[in-house]
């Protein structure tokens, strides 16, 4: 017989977990959704429950009573959980966040990630504790990041991981009637701050590297990343890619034309920028950022 438990999450991500589970045989006995979940995102989840007759928790009302019945807690995309809550069930409570802990912590892991320009990522699912992201690891999985990645396909990838890594951990839950030891959190932290709109603002003294990998984290529906010229005049800078370049120039400089594309000059190279509406003159210089406090 399965064990039992209950689903706390949402988006993408949180659904491709639920169906991973059931495609192996676990369905959660209930479902809560965070309160701030948007409505398509919350109808997605409705609808999920609806289909596999499970009940549904309202919005902000998960309680321990809703949990001592249970052998476990899967969280994934929720909120902050307060004790009394993660330690009702009987086995205890598990989270699936979007990096590999310690690194990356805090709640914007994948955009972070992609600006940081890390050669990896993946998928945790860890313990839950007092602290934010802190809990021992029960299971990782690694996703590397490829130059062709953007925030909407690498986030994919690491909700496909995580679904997967999901269905494998039950399994052997299962068999084990158990949550695995987990393993105390080692290595270099890091913390994912919530991105703000000033973090789009293009730093062009940075590598073109760097500059590529701000543009990436923010593709459309996202707002883009942008630029200001010496006269305040603002620019929405909706692509960028490392290109060679031949005159050097101050970091900030534009200095070409080709087709769609126009060159600005990096601190580190250069890269080929697709604007938006409105572009740069060749010889504007454009705006430098205040670096990035972490």
């Amino acid at each position: 017989m399965a064990f039992s438990w209950v689903f706390a999450g949402g988006k993408a991500q949180g659904l491709g977990v639920l169906d991973a589970a059931r495609a192996a045989g676990f369905v959660p006995r209930r479902i809560a959704v965070p309160k701030g979940l948007g409505d398509d995102d919350r109808l997605r989840v409705e609808a999920w429950a609806r289909a596999a007759n499970v009940a549904l928790i309202a919005p902000g009302a998960l309680a321990p009573e809703h949990l001592r019945d249970v052998d476990l807690l899967l969280v994934c995309r929720f909120e902050i959980l307060r004790a009394p809550v993660f330690t009702a069930p009987r086995w205890g409570t598990l989270n699936v966040h979007s990096a590999l802990l310690p690194a990356y912590r805090g709640v914007h892991p994948v955009s972070w990630a992609l600006v940081d320009g890390a050669a990896e990522t993946g998928v945790t699912v860890h313990g839950i504790d007092a602290g934010v992201d802190t809990g021992p690891i029960v299971a990782q999985r690694r996703v590397t990041i490829r130059d062709d990645h953007d925030l909407h396909s690498l986030t994919a990838d690491i909700d496909a991981a995580s679904a997967a890594l999901v269905a494998e951990l039950f399994v052997g839950m299962d068999a084990e009637q158990r949550i695995p030891a987990g393993m105390p959190q080692r290595g270099v932290s890091s913390y994912a701050r919530r991105r703000t709109p000033e973090d789009g603002r293009v730093d062009w003294t940075r590598s073109a590297r760097d500059v590529f990998n701000l543009t990436r984290a923010l593709p459309a529906p996202l707002p883009p990343a942008f630029t200001d010229d010496q006269e305040g005049r603002r620019y929405e800078v909706r692509a960028a890619r490392p290109v060679p370049v031949e005159r050097p120039a101050p970091a900030g400089t534009v200095v070409a034309n080709v087709g769609a594309e126009t060159i600005v000059m990096c601190g580190q190279g250069a890269v080929a920028v697709l604007f938006g509406a409105a572009r740069p003159a060749i010889g504007t210089t454009l705006g430098v950022a205040r670096r990035r406090v972490a």
